[in-house]
């Protein structure tokens, strides 16, 4: 590399580090290349889900705040236990989902859910670089907002609903069987006179 000026010196030097090539000053040349920004910004759209080693999450649509921690978990740290809080997110997230779905929560849910909260924060103890999760205790409250309510009726047909189930009035396939071959299909026409 040939000395034309310092600040084309900079320019080659922070362009072969992966920077970008624009030069204001030797301050900020050198703040760039200390502090590297990362070239992508992380996503946080709340239909994503999480990688966490090996495991891939399910529920994680349910809570943003989330995704936003498990994004924030330095790479430094050891990725088994990451897995282990992410499995246990995800069991609580989909009770939280069930619990939402259904429109009601029972003890044992309360219970399941209490559970994998202690697990999550059993094993913060072993992350000291983790950011303490905040967001839990948030879920479980929704999810003990749900306990005694009666559930949203489930969809029933109308004829059901009567006790005694309509006649069906259509022509039975059983009836009339017939091949289903491209020719026999142009040879039938079923007419109905309900």
């Amino acid at each position: 590399m040939k000395y034309k000026n310092l600040a084309h010196t900079i320019k080659e030097v922070a362009g072969s580090v992966g920077f970008t090539r624009t030069y204001k000053n030797l301050d900020s040349a050198i703040k760039d290349i200390m502090n590297p920004k990362t070239a992508e910004p992380i996503e946080r759209h709340t239909k994503d889900q999480v990688s966490a080693g090996t495991y891939k999450t399910r529920n994680f649509e349910m809570s943003p705040e989330a995704q936003i921690y498990f994004s924030k978990i330095p790479k430094t740290v050891d990725a088994n236990y990451i897995e282990k809080s992410a499995i246990f997110h995800d069991r609580l997230y989909g009770i939280l989902r069930k619990v939402r779905t259904t429109g009601t929560a029972d003890e044992d849910d309360v219970r399941d859910a209490e559970d994998n909260i202690e697990k999550i924060r059993q094993l913060k103890r072993f992350l000291p670089d983790v950011p303490d999760p905040e967001h839990l205790d948030k879920e479980l409250d929704d999810i003990k907002s749900y306990v005694g309510k009666k559930g949203s009726p489930t969809a029933v047909p109308p004829a059901w609903e009567t006790g005694e189930i309509a006649k069906d009035l259509d022509i039975d396939q059983k009836k009339f069987p017939y091949n289903r071959s491209k020719k026999m299909d142009r040879k039938i026409k079923i007419s109905d006179d309900d």
